[in-house]
């Protein structure tokens, strides 16, 4: 059994990610068609803001790599997602640079697992499901790897998640 809260209490520093321009691909139009329906919603921009943390990077690979055989997957990528209190990322599917590259080898699968503790006011929404106050390990395959889907963070402490996109 995995220790989730030793592994969140071992993260680095992960990468902040925000609107700003700089941190996307601006030659990826996908990033562009999300920002620009934030902004015609009229989405208060400043709270959109989450922490992404990597393999090799911030945190062990090997986590990932257990997670992989036990779902009897072959990982493409995979990342832990950290939504503090007050933020939120709102509805948006995952533009990924190397998606083509990913069903060269078959059919996608993803995987989000609920590795921080259950707490009031933490959401999750995707594939027409809502997940609040989601127990810590529960484990759940998207019906589309690239579903649209949302995160916000309305509680008192740090949400994680941890995402796995395989084959």
């Amino acid at each position: 059994m995995i220790n989730w809260n030793n592994i969140i209490e071992k993260l680095k520093n992960g990468k902040e990610i925000t609107v700003d321009p700089k941190i996307w691909n601006s030659d990826n139009l996908e990033y562009k068609k999300i920002y620009d329906a934030w902004a015609a919603c009229n989405f208060n921009l400043s709270s959109i803001k989450w922490i992404n943390f990597y393999p090799e990077i911030d945190f062990d690979k090997s986590i990932c790599e257990d997670l992989c055989n036990s779902l009897e997957i072959k990982m493409h990528r995979a990342w832990i997602s950290r939504l503090d209190p007050g933020y939120f990322a709102p509805w948006h599917w995952d533009v990924d640079d190397n998606i083509e590259e990913y069903k060269s080898y078959g059919d996608i699968r993803r995987f989000s697992i609920f590795i921080g503790q259950p707490h009031p006011a933490h959401f999750f929404v995707t594939d027409n499901k809502v997940f609040s106050n989601t127990p810590q390990g529960t484990v759940y395959e998207w019906i589309d790897f690239d579903s649209w889907h949302a995160g916000a963070n309305a509680g008192l402490h740090s949400k994680y998640m941890l995402h796995l996109i395989g084959y």
